[in-house]
């Protein structure tokens, strides 16, 4: 009878941590990974597009023109290894699987308008009338979010608008700001620039 009331408790706690993850923030970690395909001139997401299996491609562009690349993020190194020895395969000789500090990130809240499939489409114009967008990147799919707000206030003082475009189901979350990937020209494939985080309230 112990045994049954201890795994009965356990599965509490694990769905509660599920919960408390989705609707108020991301769970707390030091490190993600992610798979550097390497820095390359001139491209954007679509010259990645047969990858998108493997994981969401996104970029980080550099100031001398270069864009680094990067495939998917994993909360552990043993999930992004089978993905970078994967791409080896398929030509791409320099990939690594890379680590993402996120001890420089702060509290930020942000406001989710759609979880989906990477290589599903997105109408970037539409989304940005929400305002700044970010990703949330799990392995191959991605979180659309529209922030950084100084606080709870003004973001729930921007949520009614938000879902007024269209985003029904969009709701507030707490997050490390260094979990957010800006969307920029690479994953909406035109020029190369991309966008710096920005904090703001929703007056502004």
């Amino acid at each position: 009878m112990l045994a049954v009331d201890k795994l009965l408790f356990m599965r509490f706690l694990v769905a509660l941590l599920v919960w408390f993850s989705t609707y108020f923030g991301e769970l707390p970690a030091q490190n993600l990974f992610s798979v550097k395909l390497g820095s390359f001139m001139n491209v954007t997401a679509a010259d990645f597009e047969s990858l998108g299996m493997l994981g969401y491609v996104h970029g980080n562009p550099q100031s001398n023109g270069m864009v680094d690349v990067y495939l998917g993020r994993y909360s552990q190194a043993s999930e992004a290894a089978p993905v970078a020895r994967r791409v080896v395969e398929l030509g791409y000789s320099n990939a690594e699987v890379v680590a993402i500090d996120l001890s420089g990130g702060n509290k930020g809240f942000i406001v989710q308008m759609q979880f989906q499939r990477g290589d599903r489409p997105v109408d970037w114009g539409k989304m940005a009338a929400a305002g700044p967008l970010f990703l949330i990147i799990e392995a191959t799919n991605i979180k659309i979010v529209t922030g950084i707000f100084r606080d709870m206030s003004a973001a729930r003082a921007a949520l009614p608008d938000i879902r007024a475009q269209g985003y029904g189901d969009a709701f507030i979350k707490e997050v490390n700001t260094a979990v957010l990937h800006p969307v920029g020209n690479f994953e909406k494939g035109a020029s190369k620039a991309g966008i710096v985080p920005q904090i703001y309230d929703a007056a502004e």
